[in-house]
């Protein structure tokens, strides 16, 4: 889960939340007490609009929290894990034969490839381990399978999104020149009506987070004049009545966002 810095919530809460975590898991003391109250006091002075978003953050970090720790005391029986639900790590005690001739996060890299923080910068011993759960959906559902050893978990396991919307909207062209639409967050059905002239619908280059809805673009008249689908790395033209194509927005991993059709 991610916010960009010109999203007001984060813009309001990002200073007090990166002193908090900064002092806080170098193993505390009275500067992480001052910036835990410092992160309330801008959690409580954030204005209601952005409650909904807040809420799913919250309850995506609660799931991902119960998700991993299960299957990590499935995977290392007599583990201890020391954090709380709802909490942006997981602090465990691993439990393994290996351990202490090996750090516990050798021993996780080892059996799953993944790298995760061992104890000691956090002031504890190396049988000790901290997991990120901030990441992305797809990376924390990846480990999770891991973890498991098998493919039990998607994205969709791991991220609460209560406040997607699903909208239908339709389109109409208002003279022989094209008529031109950009496509929002919460867009699922776009309907578009040539036939007075063309339309182009425009993908942009972001519209959410982690990926949108799966969005239907279709003709709805019979007029020979297209309706026109262009995004960044692709353009598609519908030319018949009831022609659709469905496109989805992803930006899963680190690399930019793009546009892919689910559908032709």
């Amino acid at each position: 889960i991610w916010y960009p810095l010109y999203d007001e919530y984060s813009a309001s809460i990002f200073k007090n939340f990166f002193d908090f975590i900064s002092s806080t898991t170098v193993g505390g003391g009275s500067s992480g007490l001052e910036g835990f109250l410092d992160l309330i006091k801008a959690f409580l002075e954030l204005p209601d609009a952005g409650k909904a978003l807040r809420s799913d953050a919250y309850k995506s970090l609660v799931k991902r929290h119960v998700l991993v720790k299960k299957e990590l005391l499935r995977r290392y029986p007599g583990s201890i894990v020391t954090s709380i639900p709802g909490s942006p790590t997981l602090f465990a005690e691993i439990s393994d034969r290996r351990i202490p001739n090996e750090r516990a996060s050798d021993v996780i890299f080892d059996d799953l490839r993944v790298a995760v923080n061992n104890g000691e910068p956090m002031g504890e011993t190396n049988e000790f381990v901290r997991l990120n759960l901030s990441g992305y959906s797809s990376l924390i559902a990846r480990f999770l399978n891991r973890l498991a050893g098998e493919e039990k978990y998607t994205a969709q396991d791991v991220l609460t999104l209560s406040t997607h919307k699903c909208f239908h909207s339709t389109i109409c062209a208002s003279s022989s020149s094209s008529t031109q639409y950009f496509a929002n967050p919460g867009d699922c059905i776009i309907d578009a009506d040539a036939n007075k002239g063309p339309i182009e619908i425009v993908l942009p280059e972001f519209i959410d987070y982690e990926k949108s809805e799966v969005i239907s673009v279709r003709k709805i008249d019979s007029s020979e004049n297209p309706v026109v689908i262009k995004s960044e790395n692709f353009t598609f033209s519908l030319e018949k009545n009831n022609q659709s194509l469905n496109v989805q927005w992803t930006q899963s991993f680190y690399p930019n966002g793009n546009w892919q059709v689910i559908n032709r």
